[in-house]
C-alpha cells in the first residue's frame, strides 16, 4: 500500500517539494517536506514513496540513490481540453 502525497496541481510535484533528482529514463524523483521537520521522496515513475525522515541529509541520499536505479518512465496525465 503506497502513502497519499498531496500533489501541487500547478506543478504537478508534491506539496513542498524542495528539491527534484531525474532518473534513469527521465522520471522524477521529488525530495519533499510532508510535515514540518520531516523529509521524504515521491518517485513519480514508479509511485514509490519513502518514509519520512529527520535529516534531510539522509532523505536525499535515498532519493538521488533511487533516481540513479529506477527505471521508470513517468507518464504525463492526459490534459482534456473544457468544452
Amino acid at each position: 500500500m503506497s502513502k497519499h502525497v498531496p500533489m501541487n496541481p500547478e506543478t504537478g510535484l508534491p506539496v513542498g517539494t524542495v528539491a527534484l533528482f531525474l532518473g534513469v529514463f527521465k522520471a522524477r524523483v521529488a525530495l519533499f517536506e510532508p510535515q514540518p521537520g520531516a523529509m521524504a521522496w515521491h518517485c513519480l515513475g514508479c509511485g514509490q514513496v519513502s518514509q519520512n525522515h529527520v535529516f534531510t541529509a539522509a532523505a536525499r541520499t535515498e532519493a538521488n540513490d533511487h533516481a540513479a536505479r529506477c527505471r521508470s518512465i513517468e507518464l504525463k496525465p492526459q490534459l482534456t481540453a473544457a468544452v
